[in-house]
């Protein structure tokens, strides 16, 4: 559950907007979903064009609080990690967040 505790802050920014710019340039398309009773999946097909999206939306930079030049969200995550762990064991006494403009 740690691990989900730090994407949150990012998942809109990141998996959100992943998937939103898959859709909106028509790589994930209606035929990636199968119906199954009351649930709607996306499909094996459907997955490529998602796990691509991802992987291009990790590579965006971004400003980091605790650093002087931008990072991308793959280097931000790794980062927030260490800080929380430098927070914990009291080797830093801050932990800077991510505040999306």
């Amino acid at each position: 559950s740690l691990a989900l505790d730090l994407m949150e802050p990012v998942r809109p920014l990141i998996a959100d907007s992943a998937v939103i710019t898959a859709i909106n340039t028509g790589r994930l398309k209606p035929e990636h979903f199968t119906h199954a009773e009351d649930a709607v999946l996306l499909n094996a097909d459907g997955r490529r064009p998602v796990i691509e999206a991802f992987e291009r939306r990790l590579n965006d930079e971004i400003s980091h609080p605790a650093f002087a030049r931008p990072l991308s969200y793959r280097a931000w995550l790794l980062a927030q990690c260490r800080l929380l762990g430098d927070h914990l064991t009291g080797a830093r006494s801050d932990f800077p967040l991510l505040r999306p403009r």
